[in-house]
């Protein structure tokens, strides 16, 4: 019976999405690969709005809308929403803009002078050592990435690396991306350092300045 009911919703869910536009749905199991609809625990529609523009909606098992996003020219843009299992909007993510970072090959900054090593480096969050700033930075990293969708579906992993500068006012400027491994890797790490919190900032002579900064953002499916 639960089979029955979940390969009607899957229909009725292609019947209401097929009127508007063009759809493309495939059914996926624990492990992200496609399977028939009586096997499957997600249900994804991949929804045509124009000549380079999908939308992307993905189901769990009991027809609850999961996330939702916007691919353009095939790389990920706009706002992505993810839901809880009430179907409640719980975080948002803005991919606005990356695409044009990821694309920056323009090495100049808005700062004069850019230091890689000062004698008061920043520090990112309340530590006092290296390794427990280190740590902050993983905390922060593991509790708001997102995996994208395509890279869990195709099993993709690895680390990216990741260089920006931290501007005398603690704030992220010019992230570009030093080593990419997956677009949609590199999108979402690219995210991460863009809305990095403040940061206190680099001191040089007891003045605050820009720093050059590159750090590892680790993707791992477990």
């Amino acid at each position: 019976m639960k089979k029955i009911k979940l390969i009607a919703f899957f229909l009725i869910a292609i019947c209401v999405t097929v009127n508007a536009q063009d759809t493309t749905t495939v059914y996926l199991n624990k492990n992200w690969k496609k399977v028939k609809p009586a096997k499957a625990l997600y249900m994804q529609n991949e929804i045509k709005l124009n000549s380079n523009s999908i939308k992307t909606e993905l189901y769990n098992l009991d027809g609850k809308l999961l996330s939702s996003g916007y691919f353009v020219d095939d790389y990920m843009d706009s706002i992505w929403c993810i839901y809880n299992t009430g179907n409640d909007q719980y975080d948002t993510l803005n991919y606005s803009g990356i695409k044009e970072m990821y694309f920056d090959n323009n090495p100049k900054s808005q700062f004069e002078d850019v230091f890689f090593i000062v004698k008061e480096m920043p520090v990112f969050g309340d530590t006092s050592t290296k390794e427990e700033m280190q740590g902050k930075i993983r905390q922060y990293i593991d509790t708001h990435m997102h995996y994208p969708i395509r890279a869990k579906q195709s099993k993709t992993q690895g680390k990216v690396y990741i260089s920006f500068i931290i501007g005398p006012d603690g704030k992220i400027y010019k992230p570009t991306v030093a080593l990419k491994v997956d677009k949609d890797l590199d999108f979402e790490a690219l995210r991460l350092a863009r809305d990095f919190p403040d940061w206190k900032p680099g001191k040089h002579r007891d003045m605050n300045v820009a720093v050059s900064h590159t750090m590892p953002v680790t993707f791992e499916l477990k």
